[in-house]
């Protein structure tokens, strides 16, 4: 989850210089940007869903005498 959103705020401040430049061709800058935003948050809550569920497969089940289940994740 680190990882995603570290990237997500990278891309949002790549992002926001962008959306200052656009505003020159005419376009509405936060506008422009709320839409970006929206797109690039979308895809970060997807490649956290899929490295999630890539470690969760990954990870070995060990099964304890008590009945309860240690997970070791990679």
């Amino acid at each position: 989850m680190d990882n995603a959103w570290i990237e997500q705020v990278d891309a949002l401040q790549q992002l926001k210089g962008v959306a200052q430049q656009r505003s020159s061709a005419q376009h509405d800058p936060v506008y422009e940007y709320q839409k970006e935003a929206r797109r690039t948050f979308a895809k970060m809550r997807a490649d956290f869903a899929l490295q999630a569920m890539r470690n969760l497969l990954l990870s070995i089940l060990t099964f304890q005498s008590d009945g309860t289940v240690e997970v070791q994740y990679p």
